[in-house]
């Protein structure tokens, strides 16, 4: 009795730990394509489980504020809505400019919130970093950014009309020197980040990315469907994708290869955009394509209902999908680059990014139907180690570390 009304008392007292989190991409409420954002939504999610204050600075249609309360914890969402009324051409411009007229707002919208009760701590995801870097100058606030990708890696493969920016990505980038705590996803990650910023081996960690086991898990409804799952970008290796598929679905008339990529706007892709559109006329109800984001639980079902997952990537600091897929128990086969080996291990089939290659091992596979049950149990089982709760854990403890540092 005594224990619960002493609990009681320091409610009322104790504030819970106040976190800024500051992602361009959060999908609340809606589907989303990007790993960032659907990395910063479950991290968050799992933050307030732990009981932490979490402030949310991501883009909006509209400026507005959404709470939510989860078990001990509270999201306060901040949306900034950072479309403007004229059009610009090109569309890579275009999206520049949003993330311009985005950091400015989250500017302006953490000085008011800090001004109300002080963060404990910054945590930035993506590459948008600017508006960061000048509170934890201004307030003397610890900042953390997780590592997903650095933009200067992924140069040789960008599209031409995303190369011609690159410099101005470059130049915020270089802002990650004076972070407290740089969080890589992955070993590989953590290699390019101490190449990169000299001198930052004490303050960068390896904290992967997570999956929600209570979604994706296999289910007893698989069906022979080779199943992928990206952004339309060509660092994902899309323009391997037709010969891969036409390949696969010559090879075993029983099997069909589904893709889940949204549409893209990038001239070059588009290219990619009319093959598949040739290829579902070719192989009518064997080649799906769904052109759309789907949420979480029209994805999973895809996972579970497929039993191989293929990842032609050319770039790939983690390899969200693939975790996913193997949560589902699909037998895996993959590019033997950047953090995917680490996350497969040996639950799946590596190989290098070429589409002969990866066409190949699908096509081993659907010929051994006990293969693909020994590699769906491995990646099933070694999806565990990725679960959600446990990197929370692992986040939050760095958060306190920090602030315990700065206070001191």
């Amino acid at each position: 009795m005594f224990d619960e009304v002493l609990n009681l008392f320091n409610s009322f007292f104790e504030k819970p730990f106040k976190v800024a989190l500051i992602s361009y991409y959060y999908p609340f409420q809606k589907p989303s394509t990007s790993g960032v954002g659907i990395h910063a939504y479950n991290l968050v999610t799992h933050l307030a489980k732990l009981g932490c204050e979490i402030h949310v600075f991501t883009n909006g249609k509209e400026d507005s504020k959404h709470n939510v309360h989860i078990e001990k914890g509270k999201i306060i969402l901040h949306f900034l809505k950072s479309d403007f009324d004229f059009e610009v051409g090109d569309s890579v411009i275009q999206k520049r400019i949003r993330y311009a007229v985005f950091e400015s707002k989250v500017l302006n919208e953490f000085l008011y919130e800090n001004t109300r009760r002080r963060f404990d701590v910054i945590h930035t995801h993506g590459w948008l970093t600017s508006s960061a870097f000048m509170q934890k100058y201004l307030n003397n606030i610890p900042w953390v950014h997780t590592v997903h990708a650095l933009e200067r890696n992924r140069l040789s493969s960008m599209t031409e009309e995303e190369k011609k920016l690159f410099k101005v990505t470059s130049w915020i980038e270089d802002t990650l020197a004076d972070a407290d705590k740089l969080i890589a996803v992955s070993e590989s990650v953590k290699k390019e980040v101490l190449n990169t910023f000299k001198g930052s081996s004490k303050r960068t960690v390896v904290i992967p990315n997570g999956v929600d086991l209570k979604l994706f898990n296999p289910s007893k409804n698989k069906s022979l469907n080779v199943l992928t799952v990206s952004r339309f970008s060509k660092e994902k290796g899309v323009d391997m994708l037709p010969e891969i598929i036409e390949g696969v679905l010559n090879a075993n008339k029983k099997y069909t290869f589904t893709a889940i990529l949204q549409e893209t706007q990038i001239p070059t892709l588009k290219l990619v955009q009319d093959k598949f559109i040739e290829l579902q006329k070719k192989y009518l109800g064997r080649f799906i394509w769904i052109s759309r984001p789907l949420n979480v639980i029209e994805l999973a079902k895809y996972y579970q209902n497929s039993n191989i997952y293929v990842q032609p990537s050319l770039y790939e600091s983690f390899g969200l999908c693939i975790l996913e897929a193997m949560a589902c128990k699909n037998a895996i086969v993959a590019t033997n680059v950047g953090g995917i080996p680490e996350v497969v291990g040996n639950s799946g089939i590596l190989v290098e990014p070429k589409a002969k290659k990866i066409t190949n091992e699908i096509i081993k596979l659907m010929r051994s139907p006990n293969l693909i049950k020994k590699y769906g149990s491995l990646a099933a089982e070694r999806a565990k180690m990725f679960d959600w709760p446990i990197i929370a854990k692992s986040t939050l403890k760095i958060y306190k570390e920090l602030s315990d540092k700065k206070s001191h």
